[in-house]
């Protein structure tokens, strides 16, 4: 059975939140590891060659990542999340997994990224303690990926001890090291009502 289009439309648009997310956490690693290197990123893109009688061209092109020495070590960062039932925060702890995507990318332009994740459970006090034990393991800059009021513990925390922040999922505190990805409301409706155009409608 063909399904109605307006289930299909519906269909579409609880995906297309849920992609826009997983690939702010990918952008989040890709441009927390600029910070810390303090280089912009050299992307080595493999020009398309002219199919052959038994070639076929890719869909994608393979891009490694790559980026200047970084002193001989590998770049370390710290991903917050929150875990725990009904705390605040908890709903981005599977689209946070694009920062597994974006550490895999880099290691292909052999940049290694090694991610140490840590659980602020949607509190202040124990994002604080998130960024403490962060920082005890060395990390160079953090990826939140949680929301809420209560990532002012983080962000001051780390602004205390000069480890860049970037924001995923919220713009709570930015400024004076603190970076967001965050759209605002209006820039994701558009974006939003550009996907559901694209769905086909019944004649």
């Amino acid at each position: 059975m063909t399904p109605e289009p307006q289930l299909e439309e519906e269909q579409t648009s609880r995906r297309v939140p849920l992609t826009i997310i997983g690939w702010g956490a990918l952008l989040g690693v890709l441009l927390l590891v600029i910070v810390v290197a303090a280089h912009l990123l050299r992307p080595d893109i493999r020009p398309l060659r002219a199919p052959g009688d038994t070639e076929a061209i890719a869909p994608v092109v393979p891009q490694e990542i790559t980026l200047p020495n970084n002193n001989n070590r590998d770049a370390k960062i710290g991903i917050i999340m929150t875990y725990g039932e009904d705390a605040e925060g908890s709903e981005w702890v599977l689209p946070a997994q694009g920062a597994a995507v974006a550490a895999h990318r880099l290691d292909l332009g052999k940049t290694p990224v090694q991610l140490t994740v840590a659980n602020d459970k949607g509190t202040p006090d124990e994002a604080r303690d998130a960024v403490e034990k962060l920082k005890s393991e060395g990390v160079q800059g953090i990826i939140i990926s949680s929301s809420g009021e209560h990532i002012k513990g983080a962000t001051s925390a780390a602004r205390e001890s000069s480890i860049p922040v970037i924001e995923v999922y919220d713009s709570v505190d930015t400024g004076r090291g603190v970076w967001s990805l965050a759209p605002t409301p209006s820039s994701f409706r558009r974006r939003i009502c550009r996907l559901r155009s694209r769905v086909p409608r019944a004649s």
